[in-house]
């Protein structure tokens, strides 16, 4: 009997584990998704799709953006043409035990009307009741590269 207890217990322990790596790839190709957006559509596109509706942009400078924000700006530049152009790639992701929260990083690059700049991101993610994620912060720092 103590033999079967802990066969079962070790095979939720791998079944858990796999689940969690499924929702680590889940989680990969979400960030990877929401920055191809950004490069078809834009970044405030992007932002404002991927966004759950409590999150937060965290910017370098300045206050924190709301969807409502990125919603105003693309409103406001709906028939300008787009300055910005955004790119990013996940390197790593991490999912909470619960399974409803998650967190990717990796490296970024942004170009606009005053050069290039370049760094890491960190995107924390909630799993909406779709199913789906969305995020509800993102942060960047910039790097000398």
């Amino acid at each position: 009997m103590k033999k079967m207890i802990i066969v079962a217990a070790l095979a939720a322990v791998a079944f858990m584990a796999c689940r969690q790596a499924e929702s680590e790839t889940v989680l990969i190709k979400t960030d990877q998704a929401f920055s191809a957006m950004s490069v078809e559509k834009g970044a405030l596109q992007a932002f404002h799709s991927y966004m759950a509706e409590n999150g937060k942009v965290l910017p370098f400078e300045g206050e924190p953006r709301t969807k409502k924000a990125y919603a105003d700006l693309i409103r406001k530049t709906k028939d300008l043409p787009r300055s910005t152009s955004m790119i990013w790639e996940p390197t790593e992701s991490h999912i909470s035990a619960s399974g409803d929260l998650g967190v990717t990083y990796g490296k970024y690059e942004s170009r606009d009307e005053h050069g290039v700049s370049r760094g890491y991101y960190l995107t924390v993610w909630k799993k909406q009741p779709d199913g789906s994620w969305k995020f509800i912060y993102d942060t960047a720092n910039k790097t000398e590269e």
